[in-house]
C-alpha cells in the first residue's frame, strides 16, 4: 500500500515538473539523531519518495533525449540558480497540524463544514421576506474576494468587509456571503475561546509569552491543567494535550536553548519571532517549512539533514541573493506565487529556479501561507503540495482513526 501511494505521489510531482519545464535536483529530509533501533523502526518515507521521484525523472529525461537531437539528460539551464525539489514527511513538523491558524482561509477550513472542501452553504433573505439557502464555491480562480483576503488575518478581513459593505455589496454578489462567513468564524472563535487557546498554544511551542518573556514551566503546567478542565473548550483542549505532553522522541521548542542555531544537523528547530506586536500576536510560530525554504534559497540548508538524492547542484549565486527589500505580507494583496504573476522575461534572460516542496502525510494551511509569503517577498516560483490539506480538527480525526486501525 505504501509503495503504491508513493508511486502515485511521485507521478503527480513529475507531472508538475514536466508542466513547469524544469530539471530539478532532489533532496529529502533525513533525521539523524536517533538510536540505531529507533532509526530502523522509523519509516523512511521522504527518502523512499525522493528516490522513486529521481528514478522517474531519469526515465523521463531518457525518453525526452531519445526523441530529440540533444542526448544530454540534463540540458544546460538558463537559470541563475537551479530548480530544487525538497521531499519532506510529516515528522519534520508535528506542531503545525495542531496549532490554530487565524488567516481567513485557515479559519474557514478549520471551523466551517464545507461541502467537498470548498462549497459554503448559507441563508439569504429574499425580496419577499423569506429565508432560503444559497451556496457558493470558495475558489481563488473565480472568487475575487477569496483570492484577495484568504491569507489575511480573520479579524482584518471582517473589518475590511464591513467597512466596504455599502460600496461593494451591489458590485459583487458574493460580498454578503463573505460577511456571513467571516462573522460565523468570529462567532465560533468567541464561543470556543480560541483566542485564549491560541495564545497558550504559541507559548507552548515557542517558549515565549506575549510579552516576549521566557515561559515559566510551573505556570504553563498550571494553566494547561486549568484549560483541560474547562468543558467549554473540550475540542480545542485535545490539541493542547498533544502539544503539552512531552514524549521520549521529541523535545518541545520551549525547552530548547534560544541561543542555539535554528538548524542543527540531526534535528530541525524553529525560528522565534522575538518582537511581539499586534501583527504577530497569535501567529508567532513559523512552521518548519518557512525556515527550510529560506535556508534552501540562501544555500544554507544542512546537507546532512537534507541530503541530495543523486548529485548536488553546482555552486549557485552568493548567499546575499536574499538581501532584497521585503514588504509586509500581512497587508499585501495578491495571488499565490503563480508563474503568471512574475514579469515576463526575454528568452535569454537569467531567472531563479523553482522550488517545489512535497510533504508526505499532508500539508497545513500555515505551511501554504508560508510558501505564499516567501514567494511574494523574494519573487520566486515556490510550490508546495501533498496528499491532502490538514486542519487541526482533521489531524486529530486522522490520529483517532489511526488508533482504531491499530486495534483491529
Amino acid at each position: 500500500m505504501v509503495h503504491r501511494d508513493l508511486d502515485a505521489a511521485a507521478d503527480r510531482v513529475l507531472s508538475v515538473i514536466a508542466c513547469l519545464g524544469i530539471r530539478p535536483y532532489i533532496r529529502y529530509y533525513r533525521p539523524t539523531q536517533r538510536s540505531a533501533t529507533k532509526a530502523a523502526e522509523y519509516p523512511k518515507i521522504a527518502e523512499a519518495m525522493a528516490e522513486k521521484l529521481q528514478q522517474k525523472l531519469e526515465n523521463y529525461y531518457t525518453r525526452r533525449a531519445a526523441n530529440s537531437n540533444n542526448k544530454n539528460k540534463r540540458e544546460k539551464s538558463n537559470d541563475i540558480s537551479p530548480s530544487v525539489v525538497i521531499v519532506l514527511d510529516r515528522s519534520v513538523d508535528m506542531y503545525a497540524p495542531l496549532l490554530h491558524e487565524f488567516t481567513y482561509q485557515a479559519t474557514v477550513h478549520d471551523l466551517i463544514d464545507l461541502e467537498d472542501g470548498c462549497k459554503y452553504t448559507y441563508e439569504i433573505n429574499t425580496l419577499a421576506g423569506k429565508t432560503q439557502q444559497a451556496s457558493a464555491t470558495l475558489s481563488e480562480q473565480s472568487d475575487e474576494i477569496w483570492r484577495q483576503y484568504r491569507h489575511e488575518h480573520i479579524c482584518h478581513v471582517a473589518e475590511e468587509l464591513v467597512a466596504q459593505f455599502e460600496t461593494m455589496v451591489n458590485k459583487n454578489i458574493g460580498y454578503s456571503m463573505h460577511i456571513d462567513l467571516a462573522s460565523k468564524c468570529l462567532d465560533i472563535i468567541g464561543e470556543q475561546e480560541l483566542t485564549t487557546i491560541s495564545e497558550f498554544e504559541q507559548e507552548l511551542v515557542t517558549g515565549v509569552t506575549t510579552n516576549g518573556e521566557q515561559v515559566n514551566r510551573t505556570s504553563i503546567e498550571t494553566r494547561l491543567i486549568s484549560l483541560l478542565d474547562d468543558q467549554t473548550i473540550e475540542r480545542a483542549a485535545v490539541n493542547l494535550r498533544q502539544l503539552g505532553i512531552p514524549t521520549n522522541d521529541t523535545t518541545s521548542y520551549a525547552e530548547s536553548d534560544p541561543n542555539k542555531p535554528t538548524n542543527k544537523c540531526g534535528k530541525y528547530e524553529w525560528k522565534r519571532i522575538p518582537q511581539i506586536g499586534k501583527e504577530t500576536l497569535g501567529s508567532r510560530f513559523s512552521p518548519a517549512v518557512y525556515s527550510i525554504i529560506r535556508e534552501s534559497l540562501a544555500k544554507e540548508l544542512c546537507t546532512e539533514l537534507f541530503p541530495w538524492v543523486n548529485e548536488a547542484p553546482p555552486d549557485g549565486p552568493p548567499k546575499h541573493i536574499l538581501n532584497v527589500t521585503a514588504t509586509s505580507l500581512r497587508r499585501k494583496k495578491g495571488e499565490w506565487g503563480s508563474r503568471n504573476n512574475s514579469q515576463k522575461k526575454a528568452p535569454g534572460d537569467k531567472k531563479s529556479g523553482a522550488v517545489i516542496i512535497y510533504i508526505a502525510g499532508g500539508v497545513t494551511l500555515s505551511e501554504m501561507r508560508a510558501v505564499y509569503e516567501i514567494a511574494q517577498t523574494f519573487k520566486r516560483e515556490i510550490y508546495i503540495g501533498s496528499t491532502h490539506i490538514i486542519t487541526p480538527r482533521g489531524f486529530l480525526e486522522d490520529l483517532k482513526s489511526l488508533h482504531l486501525k491499530m486495534l483491529i
